[in-house]
């Protein structure tokens, strides 16, 4: 063997690395890139390696973009559903928390104890100027009504609205 062979084939396998090398660049980068919600991006890692990557890298998350476009058109098709009859109300609600990325019992839902809780929650949630306190007031008026809680209950939801106010 003659040492131009040897030069030949050292130079081919040092070729061969440096193809092989590329190529994982390149998938990799395509990878990140997709996670991101992007497609392609092989040719940012094949062609400019770490600089590719780091490009990759650092692009803002399109994926949220997608994923709430996604989500409003399924929500969307279970409204169509349910309208026409195809599917029943607890159906709905649970394909809708699913795809919200919530718990749902449909049961618990539809009990007292939960409405009555959930309704404090909201209510809390919206005491933040006095139109919101007499909302707040109002829902506890309802419930109180519904004969959900007591007169008693009622003044002390009544009073410690007043107490947050100040």
């Amino acid at each position: 063997m003659s040492i131009t062979s040897v030069i030949s084939i050292a130079v081919l396998v040092r070729l061969a690395i440096v193809i092989v090398v590329e190529v994982i660049m390149g998938i990799v980068t395509k990878t990140i890139n997709e996670n991101k919600g992007y497609e392609g991006g092989f040719a940012w890692g094949f062609f400019l390696n770490i600089i590719g990557i780091i490009i990759v890298v650092f692009r803002k998350d399109n994926q949220q973009k997608n994923q709430t476009g996604d989500i409003a058109e399924a929500l969307l098709k279970y409204k169509k559903l349910l309208d026409s009859g195809a599917i029943t109300e607890k159906e709905y609600l649970l394909q809708k928390y699913k795809l919200l990325g919530e718990d749902y019992d449909y049961e618990k839902s539809t009990s007292q104890d939960y409405m009555t809780s959930y309704v404090n929650k909201e209510a809390k949630k919206k005491a933040a100027t006095d139109a919101d306190y007499a909302k707040e007031i109002s829902v506890y008026e309802t419930l109180y009504q519904n004969g959900r809680i007591s007169a008693a209950e009622l003044d002390e939801k009544k009073a410690e609205i007043e107490r947050r106010r100040r």
